[in-house]
């Protein structure tokens, strides 16, 4: 299990105005990372307080036009929906990954994953359906001397560093059978116990409502 110390730090106090500004600007469409900025702290505490806002597109948010009636054009609804994808622990070691699977369905327009967790020291890779299928876990370095045969490095979207923690955003460019991929270090031989909530953004677009 994670000592205390390697866990998220506890979440800064903000009073409940600020709180209900933080979800505003992320309802608003403001990234993790700006109102970060804004109100001084880490993602990670903003993570906490606003991962359950449902977002809006800014461009819709700050349209000035006024509403078209009669014959004139109507823009389609956009609708955005968040899911978890996992909430919970999961148990890792060298000999068996953590793997979390979704699904991005298709003709989704720009959908983001969320990952936070926590943990003694791991990594996270984000594969596609085709990279997950030449998934090789990592190997120690090599000694010197040793010429023993490796399996080529397989082809990642996205890795993280080694941590402890980590609060990412990232935006999936297509549809597809998702995985993220939780290992130990290379030379680590314990099982480590990973906190983890997982979390898919999507904005479906319906047709405008027809008037007979």
């Amino acid at each position: 299990m994670p000592n205390r110390k390697d866990s998220y730090e506890a979440p800064a106090r903000f009073p409940q105005g600020a709180l209900a500004k933080m979800r505003e600007m992320r309802a608003e469409g403001s990234s993790y990372r700006e109102i970060a900025e804004h109100f001084g702290t880490d993602e990670a505490t903003v993570w906490r307080h606003a991962n359950d806002v449902i977002v809006m597109k800014k461009a819709a948010l700050n349209s000035s036009e006024p509403p078209s009636y009669g014959g004139t054009s109507i823009s389609p609804i956009e609708a955005t929906h968040t899911m978890t994808i996992f909430a919970g622990t999961l148990q890792v070691s060298r000999v068996y990954p953590g793997i979390i699977d979704f699904v991005v369905p298709r003709n989704i327009p720009e959908p983001t994953v969320n990952l936070a967790a926590s943990g003694s020291t791991f990594e996270v890779q984000l594969l596609t359906h085709n990279q997950m299928k030449r998934f090789v876990p990592s190997e120690p370095p090599q000694k010197p001397g040793d010429y023993s045969a490796r399996w080529a490095p397989h082809p990642r979207f996205w890795q993280s560093p080694l941590v402890r923690s980590i609060v990412k955003e990232l935006r999936l460019p297509f549809s597809d059978d998702w995985y993220f991929v939780f290992q130990n270090p290379p030379e680590s031989k314990e099982e480590n116990s990973i906190q983890v909530e997982a979390k898919l953004t999507i904005t479906k677009v319906d047709p405008p409502p027809t008037h007979s």
